[in-house]
């Protein structure tokens, strides 16, 4: 009789309690402990939840829940009713000033702990490994540097597949390969567990201002399950189909910047040798047919000769040269891309690896 008494009590509490904090169907378990006071035994249960991301250099990172009681009688609840969260990254995402604004409480892994001193500071709760981060969340997101780190995090004894339990979400943030997508998915699937790959664009702005646009693959169900988690990250939030569709969809998108970007260096070069001013260029042709994202982030800052990294060099030919593989896997010839690849390519040879993206213009450098 006791214990039906405190389910109908978290009945009638819980409808206003969470209304206070974002909720994400399909996690109904956030983690409820109850206590009786002064004399009866402790018992507790479980429901689950979802949350939001991360911060530069954070190798793991999980939002956890604040509590709220609420007493009846000498029967008292903390109720811990925001979304817990697993996130392992290696570069900024998501600023996680908009993760705290929105009232989550973070606890962090991180293989170099001096990375994330200044998280600390903040009021992070650290952690010694994959494994404890991922079995203190309920859905875990990674964003890590190349694909052999994507297969480390997933794959490596103990790390997340192996500490994942029956449920959980797993979303993969990583620009990689949309065959390891959806390998990851077959084997998570195959553990009951939830996998969707979802990588980012729109740079460290976007991750600043909460502006990124974020491209899914995963079951239809999933999609909307962690949707909210995907609001707290980005405005512009887009499901394509099935596990490797967001890879796939990432993949165009640095086909396209390969062009962009290569357009604007050139035509830069040009004005340059012909005499013209680089900046009544810009403000002449930027709100014309040849104005583009890339015009206007990366003119102004090749023109100021400013290459500090929105996004390296190193990533953007990753990633270039995974597109091209998937094109080569689909019998097609895409000659523009290839080119940037091997322009930028050039340019990681020369030592300009950890540059941003508009350190293409130095190939044309004389």
């Amino acid at each position: 009789p006791l214990l039906s008494y405190w389910a109908a009590a978290v009945q009638i509490a819980a409808p206003e309690c969470y209304s206070r904090r974002p909720v994400v169907p399909g996690f109904h378990r956030p983690r409820l402990a109850v206590t009786v006071w002064p004399r009866y035994l402790s018992r507790s249960t479980h429901f689950n939840m979802a949350g939001a991301l991360t911060r530069s250099e954070i190798d793991g990172l999980i939002i956890a829940p604040r509590s709220l009681s609420v007493k009846i009688s000498d029967v008292k609840f903390s109720a811990l009713f925001l979304p817990i969260l697993c996130v392992f990254t290696t570069r900024t995402v998501v600023s996680l000033d908009t993760l705290m604004k929105a009232g989550y409480e973070v606890h962090i892994y991180a293989r170099h702990p001096e990375k994330v001193a200044d998280v600390v500071s903040e009021g992070a709760v650290p952690h010694g490994s994959i494994a404890e981060c991922v079995k203190a969340s309920e859905v875990v997101i990674t964003m890590v540097g190349f694909p052999k780190d994507v297969e480390e995090v997933y794959f490596a004894p103990g790390n997340i597949l192996d500490s994942a339990a029956k449920g959980m979400a797993l979303i993969d943030m990583t620009t990689t390969s949309p065959t390891l997508a959806q390998r990851i998915y077959q084997e998570g699937a195959a553990r009951g567990l939830r996998v969707l790959d979802a990588p980012v664009t729109g740079g460290d702005s976007g991750a600043r201002a909460g502006t990124l646009s974020i491209l899914v693959g995963s079951d239809q169900a999933d999609f909307d399950a962690c949707l909210p988690i995907f609001q707290a990250m980005g405005t512009n939030i887009t499901y394509f189909g099935s596990a490797g569709c967001g890879q796939h969809a990432k993949m165009a998108n640095q086909i396209m910047i390969a062009g962009a970007l290569s357009g604007v260096c050139e035509a830069l070069t040009y004005a340059k040798a012909e005499g013209l001013d680089g900046n009544t260029l810009l403000g002449a042709v930027s709100t014309g047919a040849a104005g583009s994202k890339q015009l206007d982030f990366q003119g102004k800052k090749i023109l100021a000769g400013d290459f500090a990294p929105g996004f390296f060099m190193k990533h953007f030919v990753k990633d270039m040269r995974l597109a091209e593989e998937e094109a080569e896997n689909a019998g097609l010839d895409l000659n523009v891309l290839q080119q940037a690849l091997s322009n930028c390519q050039s340019l990681i040879d020369r030592g300009c690896g950890d540059l941003g993206t508009q350190a293409l213009i130095k190939f044309y450098e004389k």
